[in-house]
């Protein structure tokens, strides 16, 4: 029994890893040669989380297990040469990002700042997919504000119905792996792949669409994989709230209709989304409070 329960977390962890982010890449100097003995620190801007490394002998760096869905700080120092600093940085979910930076002769006091740089392309990896990011999950109109619908922005996805059933890039319906924070989303209990748990868009930071050439420890189905990355808290007090209004006054008639049909179900919802930073640098949580006033009014 203790070893199938080793396995079993083995599997767990295995699976939670491909959720984060990596960065990778070669320090070089003015002529082209590689640089061993850089420090490297990434800084998470939101939080203040940090991943620290040193290149090797052949200039190269590697930090695993990045956060995916922030904004995020690189510095990079050695005697000798200038300081420098990129800031605004974004690690994807599931992304494998890669940047090779050259450092100039100077005082290590100078420093050189690059703001607002273009987005990378992940030359580490050869995955068929796209991330859905935080700007367009909360500007995009839903009238369930969940989502999963969102998959079929990327592209490579047909939604049969109005449920989580995909066809990804070119595959069978209700085939795909769906996780949250790595942790598997699936409907467990019928034994299928159909998403078990679609969270609202309070509650989502970004998720990755992968439908080919994906890595191994992810998969388990014949269709494409979807990555969610749920929000957490920051340094500073903040949330959001709404107020989800609907009824007959509201809706329009399609245009072949020749009456305005009645609603089956009209509702009232509010939801409250808190993040609060109890221990700065240290401990971060959210809270998503539901509707206690949700009225729904049905057709008699």
């Amino acid at each position: 029994m203790k070893y199938c329960f080793a396995v079993v977390l083995a599997c767990v962890s295995a699976n939670g890893q491909s959720q984060f982010a990596t960065l990778a890449g070669t320090i070089r100097d003015p002529s082209g040669a590689v640089l061993p003995g850089v420090q490297i620190k990434l800084t998470n801007s939101d939080t203040g989380e940090m991943w620290n490394a040193q290149t090797a002998g052949e200039g190269g760096y590697a930090l695993l297990l990045i956060k995916p869905g922030a904004r995020y700080q690189l510095d990079l120092e050695k005697p000798g040469f200038k300081s420098y600093r990129r800031t605004e940085l974004v690690m994807e979910t599931g992304g494998q990002h890669r940047i090779d930076i050259p450092l100039e002769l100077g005082a290590q006091t100078e420093r050189i700042v690059v703001e607002a740089a273009a987005p990378q392309l992940q030359t580490e990896t050869s995955v068929v997919g796209a991330v859905v990011d935080n700007r367009t999950i909360v500007n995009m109109p839903l009238i369930n504000r969940r989502a999963a619908q969102l998959a079929r922005l990327t592209g490579f996805v047909v939604q049969n119905g109005n449920g989580s059933n995909f066809t990804m890039a070119g595959g069978r319906g209700d085939n795909a792996n769906w996780t949250i924070d790595g942790a598997n989303a699936q409907n467990v209990l019928l034994g299928v792949q159909t998403l078990n748990f679609d969270p609202p868009v309070e509650s989502l930071q970004e998720f990755n669409v992968s439908v080919s050439n994906y890595s191994a420890e992810l998969g388990r189905t014949g269709g494409g994989v979807v990555q969610m990355t749920t929000k957490s808290g920051t340094n500073e007090f903040h949330g959001s709230a709404y107020e989800y209004f609907r009824n007959d006054a509201l809706d329009a008639p399609s245009f072949f209709a020749a009456t305005m049909p009645k609603l089956s179900i009209q509702s009232v919802r509010r939801i409250h989304r808190r993040a609060y930073p109890p221990r700065p640098h240290s401990l971060f949580f959210q809270l998503r409070v539901p509707p206690p006033d949700r009225r729904n009014y049905a057709d008699s």
